[in-house]
């Protein structure tokens, strides 16, 4: 099955797409021994995660729409963001997946989700940390298969400050996904004012 998910992956995405996520793959299944999650599921939400990269903005629009996708003004502006919850319904259309966990994984690597479930962190961290990723990643690097949530708190705070520095816009769903952590984490933030 991974050969053939692989070889009808390599016809929609370019060659470094596809190198990328053969390393997210790596990465992600050694997550989940670290995690106790299903590395089979892990290995095929990897593989699959950027599936719809290659699309260009307006054929993500475009199908977003026709599958009633939430397109937010951020998607608008940033159309890219739209591959994650688009290869989602690839991961059900073109490769006949259907298990809920891996669909979730998928649709939400890029920009994260309030309620993350283990494998979309191990997806999240491992699209994040794959070894062709530029910047100053070494603390979610060492985190990664030690501990789950400050990784994943990491890349949060590394995803936001590159956007900050970029000068582009944030996706209130990276905050709140960020937020929630934090929430989980500091029994502080629990009490309810």
């Amino acid at each position: 099955m991974e050969k053939t998910i692989i070889k009808k992956l390599s016809g929609m995405v370019n060659g470094f797409r596809l190198q990328h996520s053969l390393a997210v793959r790596d990465i992600a299944v050694e997550m989940a021994r670290c995690f106790g999650a299903d590395g089979q599921k892990a290995n095929l939400a990897a593989l699959l995660h950027d599936c719809a990269r290659d699309f260009s903005p307006a054929r993500l629009l475009s199908k977003a729409r026709a599958a009633g996708i939430n397109v937010t003004e951020v998607d608008e502006m940033l159309p890219e963001l739209l591959h994650a919850p688009v290869g989602a319904l690839l991961v059900q259309e073109e490769f006949g997946i259907t298990d809920p966990e891996i669909i979730q994984a998928v649709s939400c690597h890029t920009v994260g989700a309030v309620k993350m479930t283990v494998l979309d962190k191990i997806i999240f961290i491992a699209d994040l940390i794959e070894p062709s990723r530029k910047g100053d990643l070494d603390k979610v690097r060492q985190l990664a298969y030690t501990d789950l949530e400050e990784a994943l708190l990491a890349a949060f705070d590394f995803t936001l400050q590159f956007i900050i520095k970029t000068g582009s816009v944030i996706d209130c769903r990276t905050v709140q996904a960020r937020n929630e952590v934090l929430r989980q984490k500091t029994p502080f933030l629990k009490r309810k004012f």
